[in-house]
């Protein structure tokens, strides 16, 4: 099919084309590189014509949009890092106080962390299951449908729609014609296997008890109150419950999250826990390696290769393949214990960690005393390499805001006028950063949706990152006040507004505080930015 010619395209972009012909004209765009050019050129010298009749020349409005855009940052900004700071101080009070109550407010507290998740978690399945579901449903459905439309468009794009069709379905077929108790087996009521039961294939379970006395020949996910495996799970386990006992065989990789937890099975590969009470038994082997992370950690089995704990308190007492590498507050390795390799300890009071003489420690023990207290925070200032990394920082910065704004510079056209602008857009992004990762982790408690939990992850990093661009470009337009729009312009513009934010970063006590802020107000402006454009990218299609 030859192209057609510019007074079609005129039509089309006027809306005065016959609707007997739109549809053909469009199957023709998907596949002409050219056309689409001509359309979009066409749109947009509509856009400016509709400009010039209204009496409103772009420069002028431009300019007269941008003769204060961040004049709500220099009022909101002052008071948000007040307010902020305000609240930092309150907790910092409560935690020295020692109250009753307050030790929750401690970040680095491990005692009682995962049980106030754990609480959370099973309030939100108890209490809103479907809408758990929805939303799990909802997540999976969608990296599913973005990733095939995808694949579909840039088909399309090269082999034309007929052909991109069969490849979709030659593509479908092979996922059809696996039966889907195979694939995925959900279990929403607890899972209780006996002994000389099989089941194949992936199994998550969610319920007040999950018990394995039988085989599953797959992975399991085990979300539940108590987990008791006594049988044998050939692929990997990860198991998110307040109490997990593994009495029989784990092929894969073993993942442990909770608050009591105890390993007394065999574990053909590596162990990953993380809870308050962590016990490996005298009669555990782990093939591979083992990872402690949780409040008291007691160690008394076999573990193939290393040993490495996070804890507050741990004990080792059983033998290690390798090296025994452990950063703890206060730790024994006694007499019954045996490393081939070395025993190295972090810790920041070497008084409370010990190795007994009965223990066979083949590489020796050493002690690195860590610094608990950072005295030298003010030597940074006098380092060469801090200063180098802070120009490196905004370098990348620099690249990555001029890249964006070449390809979406529309994105870069808001503006905070005023006070209440400015807290109405860190209200936005406060809620973004607080809803964001809750819905990360409650899509990842499941094999459906982690692919969906693992993109929005990606997504909250990136946007996060560019939402300080953002702040350093409305900062630096308002500083500069370009004359023109060019990509020269807002360079320089864009490189003076990460120039004062580097400068307020470097402030003692306030960097903190001033990233925390600007991360809010950004992801706010990037909320309104996208929609703004979405509805634009609508509007005129």
């Amino acid at each position: 099919m030859s192209c057609p010619l510019e007074p079609v395209w005129i039509a089309y972009v006027d809306g005065e084309l016959e609707p007997d012909d739109v549809r053909p004209n469009e199957s023709h765009l998907v596949t002409c590189e050219r056309c689409r050019a001509l359309v979009l050129a066409l749109r947009t010298e509509k856009e400016l014509l509709a400009d010039v009749l209204r009496e409103r020349p772009l420069r002028d409005a431009a300019r007269d949009a941008s003769d204060a855009p961040a004049r709500g940052l220099a009022v909101g900004m002052p008071v948000a890092l007040l307010a902020t700071a305000a609240v930092a101080a309150v907790v910092g009070v409560l935690l020295e106080t020692r109250l009753p109550g307050a030790s929750w407010l401690s970040p680095t507290r491990l005692l009682g962390a995962h049980e106030m998740f754990l609480d959370l978690v099973f309030a939100l399945r108890d209490r809103a299951p479907g809408l758990l579901e929805f939303a799990l449903s909802v997540a999976a459905m969608g990296s599913l449908a973005a990733l095939a439309t995808f694949v579909t468009t840039a088909l399309t794009r090269r082999v034309g729609p007929p052909r991109a069709l069969g490849v979709a379905l030659l593509l479908c077929v092979p996922l059809a014609a696996v039966p889907s108790r195979a694939v995925l087996e959900i279990h929403e009521e607890g899972l209780v296997l006996a002994s000389g039961e099989t089941l194949e294939g992936s199994i998550v379970a969610s319920g007040e008890i999950v018990r394995i006395d039988g085989t599953i020949d797959g992975n399991l996910v085990a979300f539940a109150e108590q987990l008791e495996v006594r049988g044998r799970v050939t692929g990997l386990l990860i198991s998110m419950a307040r109490e997990t006992e593994i009495t029989g065989t784990i092929d894969g990789t073993l993942v442990m999250v909770g608050e009591d937890l105890h390993l007394e099975g065999e574990a053909r590969s590596t162990v990953l826990t993380a809870g308050d009470r962590i016990a490996i038994e005298e009669e555990a082997r782990i093939a591979s390696d083992l990872v402690a992370f949780g409040a008291d950690v007691v160690m008394e089995g076999t573990v193939g290769r290393d040993f490495i704990s996070l804890s507050e308190k741990v004990r080792l007492l059983g033998s290690v393949g390798r090296d025994a590498e452990l950063f703890v507050e206060r730790g024994a390795v006694e007499s019954s214990a045996q490393v081939a390799g070395a025993v190295a300890w972090h810790t920041w009071n070497p008084d409370d960690v010990r190795v007994d003489a009965g223990a066979t420690v083949g590489g020796g023990a050493t002690t690195t005393v860590v610094e608990h207290d950072r005295p030298g925070y003010w030597s940074r200032y006098t380092s060469a390499s801090f200063y180098f990394w802070i120009l490196i920082r905004v370098a990348a910065a620099f690249g990555v805001g001029l890249l964006v704004y070449a390809l979406f510079p529309r994105l870069f056209g808001g503006a905070i006028p005023d006070g209440r602008d400015f807290f109405v857009s860190m209200g936005k992004g406060f809620v973004v950063l607080l809803v964001t990762p809750a819905v990360i982790v409650l899509l990842a408690l499941t094999l459906v949706g982690m692919p969906a939990a693992l993109i929005l992850a990606g997504v909250l990093l990136a946007a996060i990152y560019l939402a300080g661009i953002l702040v350093a470009a409305l900062i630096g337009l308002s500083i500069t006040r370009p004359a023109g729009d060019t990509l020269r312009d807002f360079g320089v513009a864009l490189i003076t507004g990460l120039g004062v934010l580097a400068v307020g970063t470097l402030i003692p006590g306030l960097g903190v505080l001033l990233h925390v802020v600007v991360a809010m107000v950004g992801l706010g402006l990037l909320i309104d930015r996208a929609r703004a454009v979405w509805q634009r990218s609508t509007a005129i299609a």
